[in-house]
């Protein structure tokens, strides 16, 4: 029993920082676009 929910909760919080991951991410590459455009206008 003990080892079932382990495992569950273990996937939970794999889930939960895949998602963080990838949230952070977007926000990165999002970030990283509107700074390269206002780059590429300040030049």
């Amino acid at each position: 029993m003990i080892a079932k929910y382990d495992i569950v909760i273990y996937n939970l919080v794999l889930l939960l920082y895949i998602n963080e991951f990838r949230r952070i991410n977007l926000d990165y590459i999002l970030r990283k676009e509107v700074l390269g455009n206002e780059n590429s206008r300040l030049y």
